[in-house]
């Protein structure tokens, strides 16, 4: 059970924080996408509802993913 005051303290630090708040949440969603847990309702959503479909989507992200690492590396190489 989780206590009014650690919601409320929540809610502060994602009004202070909410760059982080925002990177953390799509972090988590990508994750939950890639590598859900097993049992979980991402697991069976993403695999079992329809596992092609699945794999594709995988297959589109590894590329993107590539092409979004070089972009960075460049940047990173210009610092």
């Amino acid at each position: 059970m989780v206590l009014e005051s650690q919601k409320k303290a929540s809610r502060k630090y994602e009004q202070k924080n909410p760059d982080r708040t925002r990177y953390n949440s799509l972090r988590r969603g990508a994750r939950n996408f890639i590598s859900p847990k097993a049992g979980s309702k991402s697991d069976e959503t993403t695999l079992y509802w329809n596992p092609y479909k699945y794999y594709e989507d995988l297959l589109d992200y590894r590329e993107v993913l590539n092409k979004r690492i070089d972009e960075v590396e460049k940047q990173l190489a210009e610092v």
